[in-house]
């Protein structure tokens, strides 16, 4: 997804997602990525929404509920993070 072979996570809480058209990402440590929206989740407080990104990874994002439908399914978005939300994996069998 980034251009690199190494294996990250990212909790889904640490995602912001932006409509693609009002999309920017205005600091230097935030990583972002192009996608669409294909499910949602409603828990409670929290929409868990799967973008599907243009390079065709899943990512999930965790958003507030605010009862304004801010996003929806087919919505294009930018999903965006800071650099330090990633937790490099080890490899398996890595020292």
């Amino acid at each position: 997804m980034l251009g690199i072979k190494t294996t990250y996570a990212l909790r889904p809480e640490r995602v912001r997602l932006s409509k693609a058209g009002d999309a920017t990402t205005p600091h230097p440590n935030t990583i972002g990525c192009l996608g669409t929206i294909v499910d949602t989740q409603f828990h409670g407080a929290t929409i868990r929404c799967q973008v599907k990104l243009d390079g065709g990874e899943i990512l999930s994002a965790s958003t507030a509920d605010l009862g304004d439908a801010s996003v929806t399914i087919n919505d294009r978005v930018l999903a965006s993070w800071l650099r330090h939300d990633m937790v490099e994996l080890a490899e398996p069998g890595a020292a």
